[in-house]
């Protein structure tokens, strides 16, 4: 799958770690499961959204299937969708060991997914979005905007910066150094220096534009992360 238009961003050519290998799908799998409460989010999601077995659901960048496979044992079915084929089999290989069979997986990315199914009750991407700067998260929040059954939510998870814009270099010097990014520490650089993060006060102003009421925005004590929860009007 490619961008329709030689003007478009190239979500397969996003900076950032390479996921066509093997190897680093596994340590991102492992590192994630081992960094995040994985299960506590997906509790928030499921009661903030009102998922049920009935309801239908599209994960953004669904990567090694951390949301998708859990969702898809208490939801009718999931629509993985990410940019490297490694993920997605990484995740078909998770599911099938746990007998998990309503998944669908595809190709694509945010601008270039298209979805010919009925409108689905819910979106979810985490730790995806800030590989699209602003102009192009406007662009991607209409289309999953269209997506949705109205009064469906769209639920996202990544980094987003929310402490004031005079300590940024004190508050990235201190993400850089964080112990547990140890091993990590030259994606964080790479993010902070390559990526499309933004503020929640920008965040903000894309979901109104775009026609989503924000029902839940929870930031975290680092001041890096966000979770918000937004219906479509």
């Amino acid at each position: 799958m490619k961008a329709p238009y030689i003007w478009q961003y190239n979500e397969f050519d996003a900076v950032g770690t390479d996921y066509s290998k093997p190897e680093e799908v596994f340590k991102y799998d492992e590192f994630m499961q081992t960094m995040r409460d994985i299960p506590g989010e997906l509790d928030f999601l499921f009661s903030a959204t009102g998922l049920n077995e009935t309801s239908t659901v599209i994960d953004f960048g669904c990567g090694t299937g951390l949301y998708t496979v859990p969702i898809a044992q208490r939801c009718r079915q999931v629509i993985g969708v990410d940019i490297s084929q490694t993920m997605l089999d990484y995740t078909q290989q998770k599911a099938q060991r746990l007998n998990v069979d309503s998944i669908q997986l595809c190709r694509g990315g945010f601008l270039t997914y298209i979805h010919t199914d009925e409108p689905v009750d819910c979106i979810v991407s985490s730790l995806a979005f800030h590989h699209l700067s602003d102009f192009w998260k406007a662009i991607a929040l209409r289309r999953l905007y269209h997506m949705l059954k109205p009064g469906g939510y769209f639920y996202l998870h990544d980094v987003v910066f929310s402490f004031n814009l005079d300590e940024y270099a004190d508050k990235f010097t201190q993400w850089i150094n964080d112990s547990r990014f140890a091993k990590r520490q030259e994606g964080v650089i790479r993010h902070i220096r390559d990526e499309f993060s933004v503020t929640t006060k920008i965040l903000d102003l894309l979901f109104t534009e775009c026609g989503y009421t924000i029902e839940h925005c929870k930031t975290d004590s680092s001041e890096m992360m966000a979770i918000y929860v937004c219906r479509r009007s």
